[in-house]
């Protein structure tokens, strides 16, 4: 008797031993809904309309998804893993209160304070909430400065003033009375991005630039190399209050 294809989607095993055959889908176990590196770019609503009530960890890990939709449906829903995908500042989370575990690790959340607003209203009751490697995150450990780390966890303790574990390290008292004072103030800055103003081309004639014109406006404005210069002394202005004595 020959076996019937297999799907190209790996598909676990209830406890049971028995596949899902009528979505060809993933099977939670034990409450337990992984879909995890598929590629998705977003979330099929055949999940929520058939696991939805009864999954408490739902793992989109290593797919593309930059905005998150069709999760309403997660009523039970605990933990919500979204590590490395491309998840944007601006989101439109549903309201799911049960929701205590957040994990964005590795996305593309650029502003915290658009992040937030929209993670406060939906996940009232956070507790645990992890950011790193995101360009919002200052976090030394990825290149971020220390001062600007702490204020970063104190502007997110402001917000979410629920929350016992960030990124890494667990919030202290201390840490979370700080923030209740002071910690709406301390929202980390985003520098512009740097804007060079273009190199000025050659005088266009009314019969067009010539290859000849081009390249030698290319040899001229693109140049490296290292100059050397001798250093007299004097070009220092702290020098001058030396005296020959000191010499």
């Amino acid at each position: 008797m020959e076996s019937e294809p297999q799907s190209n989607v790996n598909q676990p095993q209830t406890q049971q031993g028995e596949e899902d055959e009528s979505f060809r889908i993933r099977v939670p176990q034990n409450g337990h809904l992984s879909l995890a590196g598929l590629d998705l770019e977003q979330m099929p609503s055949e999940y929520g309309v058939k696991y939805g009530s009864h999954i408490k960890r739902l793992d989109l890990s290593h797919n593309k998804i930059s905005a998150i939709q069709n999760i309403a449906l997660f009523t039970a829903l605990e933990d919500l893993v979204l590590d490395n995908n491309q998840l944007v500042s601006e989101q439109h989370f549903p309201n799911l209160p049960s929701v205590t575990t957040l994990w964005v690790n590795n996305n593309k959340i650029a502003d915290i304070k658009a992040f937030l607003d929209a993670v406060c209203p939906a996940f009232s009751h956070l507790t645990y909430l992890s950011t790193l490697k995101n360009s919002a995150c200052p976090h030394p450990l990825t290149g971020g400065n220390e001062d600007d780390y702490r204020r970063y966890r104190l502007y997110v303790l402001s917000r979410l003033p629920s929350l016992n574990f960030l990124d890494s390290a667990p919030c202290t008292p201390e840490e979370i009375a700080e923030a209740k004072r002071r910690g709406q103030f301390c929202l980390p800055s985003r520098p512009a991005p740097l804007q060079r103003p273009a190199a000025a081309l050659p005088q266009v004639a009314s019969h067009g630039v010539s290859e000849e014109d081009l390249r030698s406006h290319e040899e001229r404005e693109v140049h490296f190399g290292m100059l050397r210069q001798t250093y007299r002394g004097t070009q220092s202005e702290g020098n001058k209050y030396i005296s020959n004595d000191f010499l």
